[in-house]
Order: structure tokens, then sequence, then C-alpha cells
């Protein structure tokens, strides 16, 4: 495991250093699970008084809380999540595969092979398939005929990547992601459901990631493609003619019909929904179960069915959350009402 001074810590990562630099660092841990040696994160008032109490060698946290840490040692940060990762990435150990190809891969005679390609057991590599340099195929993965793979992307454990694809450099896929499936096309004819043949392709730019059993399914002709940097998480699902822009943020189990836009910079949150020809600007933001219909406006947060403005939602939610009491207010108003009327010998049919 690699070891650091907290003064070194604080160099590579750009931080405030509050604390002697000569101090070890061993580990990095969840706040409640720090022992001696090891550094761990705090973004709250509530964990900065537990870590304060705890163990941890030191603290990774924000100005406005180093009130709450005592006298424990200290790394300050603009923007402590992204630190953190950098963090994180420092003491990471994942072994590096050696290149070579494993003797239970399956690799076409006319599949090309860049420099330093490390192909596992049971993978299989199809005719006429472009392999760039350095890429890792883990075990159990699939490249389809023809597909191009950019240097330095990882295809992960039975990861599938379809005829025709195209992934760009530095690509991830995920243990079981599959890219350029056939999409969910189909036309009724009397009792009959004809499936229409799906014969373009996928165009994975570079730096795009995708997660664990996330399915991403080829255009009816052309192309269905995600943008430069974008990040996905697992078991989403894109359908088909899709176009995803550059820097977007897909969390899990979110949806994106057929022929869906989303431009730079959009975030869909857990299990949203984008509909199909749906459009979403530039920069916006989706909240959790929210769905996109139509065109949704860029650069604010949105959230609901349909989507729109968030501070918005949050006050009709507010509202559904009275109705129990403002129905019960209501059958005691009618009730007063009523008996007004019979103290008055009001005629309800006058």
């Amino acid at each position: 495991m690699p070891q650091y001074s907290l003064g070194e810590l604080a160099r590579r990562l750009d931080t405030e250093l509050h604390g002697p630099p000569d101090l070890l660092i061993t580990s990095v841990a969840a706040w409640d699970e720090a022992q001696e040696g090891a550094i761990t994160l705090a973004m709250t008032e509530r964990i900065a008084r537990q870590v304060a109490a705890g163990r941890a060698a030191a603290v990774l946290t924000s100005a406005d809380l180093l009130p709450f840490l005592g006298e424990k040692p200290a790394l300050v940060a603009s923007r402590p999540r992204l630190a953190f990762a950098r963090l994180l990435a420092l003491f990471s150990e994942r072994p590096l595969p050696q290149p070579g190809i494993h003797p239970a891969a399956v690799v076409a005679p006319d599949a090309y092979l860049g420099r330093d390609v490390t192909i596992g057991p049971f993978a299989v590599v199809e005719s006429g398939a472009w392999i760039g340099d350095r890429v890792v195929i883990a075990a159990g993965a699939y490249v389809g005929a023809g597909a191009r793979i950019g240097d330095e992307t990882l295809i992960g454990p039975h990861a599938v990547v379809y005829d025709g694809v195209v992934l760009g450099r530095r690509v991830v896929l995920q243990a079981g992601a599959v890219v350029g499936s056939d999409g969910f096309g189909y036309e009724r004819a009397g009792e009959e459901i004809v499936h229409l043949p799906h014969i373009g392709t996928v165009v994975l730019e570079d730096e795009v990631e995708v997660g664990a059993n996330t399915t991403i399914d080829r255009a009816t002709c052309v192309t269905t493609r995600i943008g430069r940097r974008t990040k996905i998480d697992n078991l989403v699902q894109i359908g088909h003619n899709v176009t995803v822009g550059a820097g977007c943020l897909i969390a899990g189990q979110a949806g994106i019909g057929g022929s869906a836009c989303l431009e730079d910079n959009v975030t869909l949150a857990g299990q949203t929904g984008v509909a199909d020809h749906a459009r979403v600007g530039k920069e916006a933001v989706i909240a959790a179960r929210g769905v996109a219909v139509g065109y949704t406006p860029g650069g604010r947060m949105l959230s609901g069915f349909p989507a729109h403005d968030h501070a918005q939602e949050l006050q009709v939610l507010a509202l559904v959350r009275r109705l129990p009491r403002l129905v019960e207010e209501i059958r005691s108003l009618r009730a007063r009402v009523t008996e007004l009327e019979a103290r008055l010998g009001v005629d309800k049919q006058s």
C-alpha cells in the first residue's frame, strides 16, 4: 500500500495543510471505519465532529468545517470531493494486466492488434476488428466483426462490443456492458409483429465510461453517439439513434428513449427518463425520477413529470402532502355550513 506524508499529500492535492507535514498517512477510509494512519473525508458538521473524536490520523475537508475538528490534522480543499477522488487515485493498487493473448482467447487471423494489447481467457475478437495500442479485453468479453477499439481502452469481463461499433481512446466498459445491440423497433401488421432491422452503429467518443450491465442500442440507419468524457452509471438503457453530448453524467437506472438528444454537460439523476425524440438542453440537471418530454430547457435543475422547474415541483409536492389535512378542513367546513343552513332554515332547493 502506498504511503505519503501529510505535507506531500497537501502538495499533490493542492490543498491547505493544517497539521504536521511529516505525519505519515498509510490508507484512506470511511469516517466511521478510519483507524490510526488513515485519512478520511468530512463533508458535514456531524461527520466532522465524529472524526474529531475518532482515531483517523487526518481528514480532508472544507474550510467551514475546521472549527468542528478540534486539533485533528486536516487538508482543506475548496472542492473536497474532487480532492478526495484524486486522493483515492494515489492510493489505488489495482494490478495492471500484463500484455499478451491468453491461450484460451479466440482471435480471428485478420483482426488487427496494436502494441501491448491484453486479451484475457475466453475473450473473442472477430474478423476484421481493429484493436489499438494498450487495449485490455478482459475474460469472456466479445468484440464483433469490424469493430474499432481505440488506444488504451478497457473492455471489462463479459462486456460485448457488437460488429461495426466504434470506441474511441481511453473508453471504459465495465463488466457486462453491451454496446451495439439492436434497438427496440417493431411494427404491427395484423397479428404479426415485424422487427425493424438496425443497420446503423454506435460511436463512443474518447474517455467515455459505461457502467456494468448498461446497454446502448445501435442506430436504425446511422449512428447512436455518446460524446467525449460522458460517464454512464450501471443499469442504464440508451435507445437507438440517441445523441448524448460531451461531458454528460447519467446515473443508474436512467432510460433514454429512441432518437432523444442530450446536449453537452447534462446530468440525469437516478431513475430519470427521457422520452422518445425529446431534447434536453445544455447543462440541464434532471432530478431523480424526473421525465423529460419534448424540449426541456438547459441551464437549470428540473424534476417531475414532465420535467419542469425544480423549485416549482417542490411547491407542488408540498401542497400534495397537505391534501389529507385540506380534505378534513373541507369536510369540517361543509358540516358547519349544513348546520348554519339548518339553523337559518335555508331551503337548499331555492
